[in-house]
């Protein structure tokens, strides 16, 4: 039975809350793409498992691990934040919950500490004198 969903989403990673000289519609705009990228990455990688041997549903408890490859390391603080996009991508494929959307916007992503999802969070440099590549790496297993 298959246990492990892992998807590799590259492109850069960008913390948006440090970037100067961003307007508010700039910022939206970037984080809207980065979350749109890595929901077709996972969508894809879900509509690849045969059906038969998907092993849980969107509300069962998931430890999900984001491995960023980066130029640079981002502080402790900064790398939830500049991965939040992708986190959100898991509620919009379907990967763990979504409540449902109202007149007055969309729903919101399970992933409150409440809900039973574990996120881990982690870095490396990708060197690109070696031609490493620079995306995140999201692993999705059940708990």
């Amino acid at each position: 039975m298959l246990n492990r969903v892992r998807v590799w989403i590259p492109g850069r990673i960008i913390n948006a809350k440090n970037v100067s000289g961003l307007g508010l519609w700039k910022h939206r705009r970037m984080i809207r793409s980065a979350r749109q990228l890595a929901a077709n990455y996972l969508l894809k990688a879900c509509l690849e498992q045969p059906r038969q041997h998907w092993p849980w549903g969107a509300m069962t408890p998931k430890r999900i691990t984001f491995s960023a490859h980066l130029r640079r390391l981002l502080d402790d603080d900064s790398l939830p934040f500049a991965l939040s996009p992708y986190r959100d991508a898991l509620g919009d494929c379907g990967l763990i919950g979504k409540t449902a959307g109202t007149a007055h916007g969309p729903g919101r992503v399970m992933d409150a500490p409440g809900d039973g999802h574990h996120f881990i969070y982690q870095q490396q440099v990708a060197a690109a004198s070696r031609g490493e590549a620079i995306g995140v790496e999201i692993t999705v297993e059940a708990r």
